[in-house]
């Protein structure tokens, strides 16, 4: 590791993230509800009642799924504006992530490990956009390196507190017992000796991430409703976007520098040019199993994207080492083509990045939050037509409860006929007022004005009799129920 190329990670990195983040004054959807809730955890201790999704298994008792990630948060909620300390710790973390994928390439010989580490940073606006997230994102990348690492190492009782870390921080900490197995499997094949110590060390820390657990043992009860309802069967028309497969054209057009390199990549090996060590066969059945996750769920970028840059800098090193042929000409030649390149995908991206914030910050359910807050009645329910304002309404407002929030299969778990309910009124397949104030007993009624809440806008101005215009901005409704 050059202390150069540190510092130019520094630099580049804290730069753009950096200026990226700052540059516009909202957050991305989950963003505020993980900073509150810090905020909160840092005043009060840890929580176990949360009233404010009324109708969902959190009500109930509440767990934190992402507890040791929120417990990272609570430094930067000391700031006097809570955005600002988000922003801060998403900048932060990818800086972080930044240099342990450098050092992870570096450390294992890998050649050119400033130019992958920048590639997997800057050349993907979805994996940029979803970096710069106040969610574990960055954080569990970090870790899945450092478990990677230690496998590689043979150092399974460091892997197993990487993955007690891991059952702490993030919900998705199965996604590493997936990784630990499929390495185990490939290092039996490829070296013909079998060692299950990496996957006991794995089972162990994850065992030991939920028995040592302020939530334990309800956070089983959520993990089954997570990992059995919310993640493997997703059938509903509620569902959460991220949950949802991506068109053909977004699927490459989201990580098209990628599959550009992966191409050069597939070439080389069909050629014979590369001999792939352990380490790069490893990497490309991680790789190959993550594109199968990325093509159902949109959400697998998070996974795919990183072990298939890691795949495709072991690759090109392989490839690298034995090509004493190619000129020093040439490959300065390759270097300039390289970085003029990089360059003109970093400058497309920070534009496209820049446009993307600009509609997301449109996304403001501050002024209907703070109606509420100062107009309703203190506990007073408020019934939300789109379970993603909840996250805003919570931020800006805690005197009232609402429906539901981060996931609509949340509430499907708790009791599903009313789930039912609740989308057959927002499709106007039963009557909105009925099921408003008659099942749910709400007072009030959060409306976005996307375009799925048309008809039900339409439905509440032709019955003024039983929903009272009170609060409307240029984005948003709030009705009184009658």
């Amino acid at each position: 590791m050059r202390r150069k190329d540190i510092a130019i990670i520094v630099l580049a990195v804290g730069g753009i993230y950096g200026w990226l983040q700052f540059s516009h004054p909202g957050l991305q959807q989950d963003d505020y509800f993980h900073l509150r809730l810090t905020e909160m955890m840092r005043r009060e201790g840890v929580l176990h009642e949360f009233p404010w999704m009324k109708h969902t298994i959190f009500s109930e008792r509440f767990v934190d799924k992402h507890f040791g990630f929120h417990v990272l948060l609570v430094p930067f909620t000391l700031a006097d504006d809570l955005k600002a300390g988000g922003k801060a710790a998403t900048v932060v973390m990818v800086l972080a992530l930044g240099l342990a994928f450098y050092g992870f390439l570096a450390r294992h010989g890998v050649r050119y490990a400033l130019f992958w580490t920048f590639f997997f940073l800057f050349s993907s606006k979805v994996v940029m956009l979803r970096l710069l997230a106040v969610r574990p994102i960055a954080f569990s990348v970090l870790l899945y390196l450092l478990a990677l690492h230690w496998m590689l190492r043979r150092r399974p009782f460091l892997l197993g507190a990487v993955a007690l870390v891991f059952g702490w921080a993030y919900s998705a900490f199965p996604v590493l017992l997936g990784i630990v197995i499929l390495f185990t499997i490939t290092d039996g094949l490829y070296h013909r000796t079998w060692d299950l110590k990496p996957v006991l060390a794995a089972i162990a820390g994850m065992g030991l991430s939920i028995v040592v657990n302020p939530y334990f043992p309800d956070n089983l009860r959520v993990m089954a409703v997570q990992y059995l309802s919310a993640s493997l069967v997703r059938s509903d028309p509620a569902m959460n976007l991220e949950w949802m497969p991506l068109s053909t054209w977004e699927f490459f057009s989201f990580s098209w520098p990628l599959w550009v390199v992966i191409g050069l990549v597939l070439f080389l090996v069909a050629s014979g040019r590369v001999r792939p060590r352990f380490e790069t066969l490893c990497l490309f059945l991680l790789a190959a199993f993550f594109f199968i996750t990325y093509s159902k769920v949109s959400r697998g970028i998070d996974q795919f994207y990183p072990f298939a840059v890691l795949f495709s800098a072991f690759a090109v090193s392989d490839a690298t080492l034995l090509a004493g042929a190619i000129g020093r000409t040439t490959k300065r030649l390759a270097a300039v083509l390289a970085m003029a390149a990089a360059v003109f995908v970093v400058i497309l991206n920070v534009r496209d990045l820049k446009e993307g914030f600009r509609e997301m910050d449109r996304i403001d359910n501050s002024g209907s939050a703070l109606w509420l807050k100062e107009h309703a009645a203190k506990g007073s329910e408020v019934f939300i037509a789109n379970y993603a304002a909840f996250s805003q309404l919570f931020f800006y407002n805690r005197e009232q409860v609402y429906t539901l929030g981060l996931d609509p299969l949340f509430m499907k778990a708790k009791d599903e006929r009313l789930y039912r309910l609740y989308n057959d009124a927002l499709a106007l397949r039963e009557d909105p007022y009925l099921v408003i104030h008659d099942v749910f007993g709400a007072s009030y009624v959060h409306v976005e004005h996307i375009p799925r809440n048309r008809g039900l806008i339409q439905n509440f101005a032709g019955r003024r009799d039983r929903f009272e215009l009170v609060f409307r901005d240029d984005f948003s409704d709030v009705y009184r129920v009658k």
